[in-house]
């Protein structure tokens, strides 16, 4: 449960950040991602195990050419509980290789106050590393996002990770998912990520008052 209170004493606390200016918490905001062709999702993939992501990986990722495809297999869960149209995504169809999945999503709020992060998935067959350099399996903007891991594609799982305001920007995001086969045979991934964030906007303040004396003083003259 997100604490309100919190959320409103730091919103003010960015607030302070423009002279003359206040701020407030407007309501709760939310940006939803799923996994479908047709959105541009980029993907790259390797046979091998990928060495410890940086930033140079993840700029290289998004700007893969190549767009991750819809895939179906008879052992996974057919569709998530949560969303039904969420789809089971892979570099190609009977692939088996790692592969790391690139979404773009907008954040219109020009200061992000508190976020958290909601994945619901099935995966085959790790959500990041069992053991190995890249134990989370979910990241934004390069950012990994800890408690992220997982595995299983016979259910939905879920996981949810607050504080995550600090790894979104204003205008474009990434999120990014890593896929980890262990198996050898298929590998795919499905999901929904909601993003739920907490705005805040800058505020004018202009104190207006009676008399010729600064605000709070004696006036030398009642006009």
């Amino acid at each position: 449960m997100t604490n309100h209170s919190a959320v409103l004493s730091s919103c003010l606390a960015a607030g302070a950040a423009f002279a003359a200016f206040g701020a407030r918490v407007l309501a709760q905001e939310e940006v939803v991602l799923r996994s479908t062709a047709g959105q541009g999702i980029t993907v790259v993939s390797s046979s091998a195990t990928f060495s410890a992501f940086n930033a140079a990986f993840f700029a290289a990722a998004a700007a893969s050419p190549q767009l991750a495809v819809e895939v179906s297999y008879p052992a996974w869960l057919v569709a998530l509980p949560a969303d039904a149209a969420s789809r089971w995504l892979s570099p190609a169809s009977g692939s088996s290789a790692n592969f790391v999945l690139t979404q773009t999503f907008t954040i219109p709020a020009s200061v992000i106050d508190y976020a958290s992060l909601e994945f619901t998935f099935a995966v085959d067959d790790f959500l990041g590393d069992p053991t190995g350099p890249n134990h989370w399996g979910v990241f934004l903007n390069g950012h990994e996002v800890n408690g992220m891991h997982g595995s299983g594609h016979s259910a939905q799982q879920q996981l949810l990770a607050g504080g995550v305001g600090g790894l979104l920007a204003p205008g474009p995001n990434l999120l990014q998912v890593y896929c980890r086969d262990t198996g050898g045979t298929v590998s795919g991934v499905i999901y929904r990520a909601r993003i739920r964030y907490w705005p805040c906007v800058a505020e004018e303040v202009i104190r207006l008052h009676s008399g010729n004396g600064p605000i709070g003083g004696p006036d030398g003259e009642v006009l």
